[in-house]
């Protein structure tokens, strides 16, 4: 465990997760600005500084609050490794997406070349169905995959908005469930009526 300079960090080339939520980003934030970075970050050691392999959000908000060093605790680590570390880190938090963890499990299979994926993937804590099921959530609609990645949306919401044919209006209905915080069946029922899909309504009255 070190303290070490924030601008030696390189960012992490095999990070499992691209984005950061807005909002707990702020909590985070104002947490490590009154208390400091209590758990440290891991990095891996280099020629010249160090690489991130854990801890991107607390790296960016000591960066936004002008820290100059950050407790860090220091590894050796090949391609291999790093990528696993990164991975596990990562997986073990609530929050990773599927879709990450099937992209990330991905990236780390092409680097392990003969083992196959259900020898890794129960090296990693994996299931197998469980992959596959993320495999399907990231071949969905490129709006809906990136909003589940972003946590904007649900599994079930991402299913229900990648019916819909425009690119364009499914982004407006993404935005419509995360601002208004919509349910399933209520974007459910959005959905139904942008594709005009409203059941018909049989009447008694067979005249008619």
């Amino acid at each position: 465990l070190e303290y070490i300079p924030v601008e030696e960090i390189e960012e992490n080339p095999y990070q499992p997760r691209e984005y950061v939520l807005e909002e707990t980003h702020a909590n985070l934030k104002a947490s490590i600005q009154q208390y400091g970075v209590i758990v440290p970050i891991i990095v891996n050691r280099k020629r010249s500084g160090y690489v991130l392999v854990a801890g991107q959000r607390r790296l960016q908000a000591a960066r936004e609050l002008g820290f100059v060093n950050i407790p860090a605790i220091v590894r050796t680590l090949n391609t291999k490794q790093m990528m696993e570390v990164s991975y596990l880190e990562n997986l073990h938090r609530e929050d990773l997406s599927k879709v990450d963890v099937a992209l990330m499990f991905d990236r780390i299979s092409t680097k392990c070349k003969g083992v196959d994926e259900a020898t890794l993937a129960e090296a990693m804590g994996l299931k197998v169905d469980v992959l596959h099921h993320a495999r399907e959530l990231a071949e969905l609609p490129v709006p809906a995959c990136e909003a589940l990645r972003a946590g904007m949306i649900n599994e079930d919401h991402a299913k229900i908005v990648a019916e819909i044919d425009d690119p364009d209006v499914m982004l407006e209905v993404i935005e419509m469930i995360y601002n208004e915080k919509l349910g399933v069946e209520e974007a459910r029922e959005v959905v139904a009526r942008i594709m005009k899909k409203e059941p018909s309504y049989v009447t008694s009255d067979m005249s008619v």
